[in-house]
């Protein structure tokens, strides 16, 4: 997870959790497999899924206005800024009982926002899993 100052655009798509701290908030997230961006407003956590079209405009440290964007590194550096990224920033693998979804996410830039984009690449059936 990568921490920047800023603030999503759309709050209608996200997981909401009013219990957790920042830190917490974070954690759920980057547990969370479908999960890309974190955001705290308040008390009210925030966890946005890779299905949402999540752009998040970039503010300064004024703002007191905190994301935190998952991200896959190769190695054991985080990347140093975000623009730089041009690799896929994401893969997403989720188990629902006898389906397997593949997607690959990108952090796309502007000098003002960052936005998630996901392309789903493949469903595929598990049918040994004997449910």
């Amino acid at each position: 997870m990568v921490l920047q100052w800023g603030r999503p655009t759309l709050f209608n798509d996200s997981v909401i959790d009013n219990t957790l701290s920042w830190s917490q908030c974070i954690t759920k997230c980057q547990n969370d497999i479908d999960c890309v961006i974190a955001y705290q407003n308040g008390k009210t956590c925030n966890n946005y899924p890779s299905t949402t079209a999540s752009t998040v405009t970039q503010l300064t440290a004024s703002s007191k206005s905190q994301v935190a964007l998952k991200v896959a590194i190769n190695g054991t550096e985080c990347p140093r800024d975000l623009k730089s990224l041009t690799e896929p920033t994401y893969l997403v693998y989720k188990n629902t009982v006898k389906v397997y979804e593949s997607a690959t996410c990108w952090l796309n830039s502007t000098k003002t926002t960052w936005s998630f984009q996901c392309q789903y690449d493949a469903v595929y059936f598990n049918l040994n899993s004997g449910k």
